[in-house]
């Protein structure tokens, strides 16, 4: 069964819109005044940086909706409906291991090219390849921990198609929070922003 328009549209739609949510919620985690020296600091709305924003959300629906989209329909088609626990367990890991690695190291590419292009002052410029280079490993292992357990249940009781789509992008907006985060740090999660503060 091939990609209707709608498909792609509806589920680029969904995808881009998280990403739009869940960057506006890590500026706001990232740029809240702390209750100490509330009083000093601009509100976290007055620092909100809109452009970044939309360059998230762009990616988004440019990227992720189709993606996976067409990555979960290859997965229906060679391996077949998730009829057993242990086809939902190979198609998850089947989707880990192959559709995963690509689209991580493009966001990270794409977040540190083209979205946090800003100097930070004290910080020495990486290239958007380095960036990715060193934070691609905490952004695969820590989606290691969570996306195979949601494919698993994905694959195995929710129907292919924008059902299974509109699930992956509701637990995808915690993930796009993160996301958002270890793209908006400085280097690794170890050296840039407190990653507790994500999860």
């Amino acid at each position: 069964m091939s990609l209707t328009a709608a498909q792609l549209l509806s589920s680029s739609a969904l995808a881009g819109s998280f990403f739009l949510f869940g960057d506006i919620a890590t500026q706001y985690i990232h740029n809240r005044p702390s209750p100490a020296t509330k009083s000093d600091q601009p509100s976290a709305l007055s620092t909100w940086d809109s452009e970044r924003t939309a360059k998230m959300a762009a990616f988004g629906f440019g990227v992720n909706g189709w993606y996976f989209l067409s990555a979960f329909q290859i997965l229906d088609k060679v391996i077949g409906p998730a009829k057993t626990l242990r086809l939902a367990t190979i198609k998850a890991v089947a989707n880990q291991i192959i559709f995963v690695p690509p689209y991580s190291a493009g966001f990270l590419y794409y977040s540190a090219a083209y979205v946090h292009t800003k100097p930070i002052p004290g910080v020495a410029a990486v290239s958007p390849w380095d960036s990715m280079v060193q934070k691609f490993p905490t952004v695969f292992a820590t989606g290691c921990l969570i996306w195979p357990a949601v494919n698993v249940i994905s694959f195995r009781f929710v129907s292919p198609g924008l059902p299974r789509v509109a699930l992956m992008n509701t637990v995808g907006l915690c993930w796009t929070t993160y996301l958002a985060g270890v793209a908006a740090s400085s280097g690794t999660m170890s050296s840039g922003l407190d990653e507790e503060a994500y999860l």
